[in-house]
């Protein structure tokens, strides 16, 4: 069975970091179901090229909730997920209003 595959809408859509994994002290949704899925990642420039990624992704009632799981080498994923530069932290949450979210 393929994977759901999650898109953020075009347009600015504000992003917050729920758990920044690591050795965060943030604390965790414990009330969220993670299911995978692969988020594809669309680049900034017009015409370029799209890559996909695989994450978790869960849902309450307004917002959807994004867990980094693999690392992508992309700007716009590390600016998602507010990463440095090929920085890579497994487990980092971030949720934004479900509206912006499309799941196919």
């Amino acid at each position: 069975m393929a994977l759901p595959t999650i898109s953020i809408t075009r347009g600015p859509v504000k992003v917050t970091t729920v758990y920044r994994g690591g050795n965060s002290t943030d604390p965790i949704p414990s009330n969220i179901t993670w299911l995978p899925a692969t988020l594809l990642v669309r680049d900034n420039i017009s015409g370029g090229a799209a890559r996909s990624v695989c994450i978790q992704f869960g849902h309450d009632a307004t917002h959807t909730f994004l867990k980094s799981v693999e690392p992508l080498r992309k700007t716009e994923f590390e600016d998602l997920f507010e990463f440095g530069p090929g920085d890579f932290i497994e487990g980092r949450i971030i949720r934004m209003l479900s509206k912006y979210i499309v799941i196919d």
